[in-house]
Order: C-alpha cells, then structure tokens, then sequence
C-alpha cells in the first residue's frame, strides 16, 4: 500500500465519521427519535443508513485531514455542536407546543394532574401530552421527516465538513429561536385562555345577579367543559397552524446553518 492509498483512506475514514457524527448528534435530540423509547441501537442504525446514503452527494473539496489526534477531536466536537443546533431548532416547535398545553392546564385546573410522557420518561400535564402527540401525528402526516432530512443534507452544504463558523452567531440564532418557542406556545394557547377568561367573566356576572348560586362550585366543571370543547372545536385549525410551523422549522434550521 502506498502513502497516496494510505492518505486517501485516512480521508475517507475522518470524512464519513465526521458526518456519521454530525447526523448522530442530529437525531439523538431530534423530535421522537431524541426520546428514551426509542432504543439506542435503532438511532444509531439509522444514522449509519442515512450518512451512507448522503455521502457519496457531499463535497469535501475544502476539506484538510487532520494529521493528530487533537485537530481531529476539535473537528468531531465541532460537529457534535451542528448536529445538536439542528436538533435543538427542531424540539424548539415540540417545545412550544408542551408548553402551551401547560399554559391551558393551568387555567382549567389540570396544574396538578400529570402523567408520563413515554418519550422522555418525565411527568408532563395532559392536555401538553395531548397536543404533542397530536402535533407528532401531523408532523408525520405532513411528511415532516422529509423536512428534516432536506435540511440535514443542506446543512452541509451550508457548514462543510471541517469548515469554520461562528459561535457566537450560531448562539444568537439559537437565543432567538428559544424566544420564539415562548412567543409560539403563546399563541397557541391564546384561544383556550380566552375562552376561559370569558367563562370566568360569566360566572362573575352570575355570582353578582344570583348570590344564591354556588359559583364556586360550578367553576371547576364550567371551566373544564368549557376548555375541552374549545380545544375540540379548534383542532382542525390547530393543524393546519401545525403544518405551518413545520414549514417554518425547516426554514429555520438552514437559518442556523447560515453562519
């Protein structure tokens, strides 16, 4: 074997673990596959299909083998950051979508009720359990892995294997994309709140005409018929708002990629 062959496997070597690595670290936080309930074993099988699969389209034309152990590290480190960028702008819509079940739990008396979420083996509130396997069910009814496989495989056209980007304006990406998961759990959650503000407008208006009435004690049923059918009567419309923030998901991650 000649030095030339021995340079040209050391190449292909570091370029192929390099993106295995940055896909690895992809889908270990991407939404479901990121979860304990998926085995380690499938995770790890499925970035291996994909990195074969998407290697033989990258460019390495920029790319320099790193001759030492510690230039080699700093590059799968460097990696392992993009991946988990990319992983971190996905959940961020997951997120937002918990976090407005919660917001609704809250106003309807459900604060205190929790059960497990199977995919990260925490207690969650129900109506935000809800909504995320609602949101899961639309995401892949829209063929949202599509999305993040597009966007992964332009992530390296975006940040080449090996290349330099900025830090510090990855994190200011990724500041204002965790602002905007508050923004969007929100809004998401405005509708249901409304209704049951106006449902507590009523049963003050009740408790001064009728005094007689035991307000208190309708409030608690009132409160939760009346939030349930808000959310039954705006699931279509919340779909359709799902769809739209998967578009905008895969926007965003080629957003982060453009440092």
């Amino acid at each position: 074997m000649t030095k030339a062959d021995m340079l040209t496997y050391v190449f292909i070597f570091e370029t192929f673990f390099l993106v295995l690595t940055r896909v690895t670290a992809f889908f270990a936080y991407a939404p479901f596959l990121g979860g304990t309930s998926v085995p380690t074993t499938v995770k790890v099988g499925l970035s291996f299909l994909t990195s074969v699969s998407i290697y033989p389209l990258l460019n390495f034309q920029g790319f320099q083998t790193a001759m030492d152990l510690v230039a080699f590290t700093a590059l799968i480190f460097r990696e392992v950051l993009i991946g988990l960028a990319l992983g971190f702008v996905c959940n961020m819509i997951f997120e937002a979508i918990k976090l407005a079940g919660s917001v609704f739990d809250m106003q309807v008396g459900f604060g205190i009720v929790s059960v497990v979420d199977p995919e990260a083996d925490t207690e969650v509130s129900i109506m935000a359990i809800f909504k995320y396997f609602v949101a899961l069910i639309a995401f892949i009814g829209c063929d949202g892995y599509h999305i993040l496989i597009y966007a992964l495989g332009r992530s390296f056209r975006e940040i080449g294997v090996g290349e330099f980007f900025s830090m510090g304006a990855m994190s200011g990406i990724l500041t204002r994309q965790f602002s905007s998961m508050v923004e969007i759990g929100f809004q998401i959650s405005l509708p249901m709140m409304g209704s049951i503000l106006l449902a507590t407008v009523v049963l003050g208006i009740m408790a001064k005409a009728t005094p007689r009435v035991q307000v208190f004690l309708l409030s608690f049923p009132l409160r939760i018929y009346v939030g349930l059918v808000t959310v039954m009567a705006l699931l279509p419309a919340l779909i359709s708002y799902f769809f739209q923030l998967f578009e905008k998901m895969g926007q965003d991650m080629v957003e982060v990629m453009k440092v």
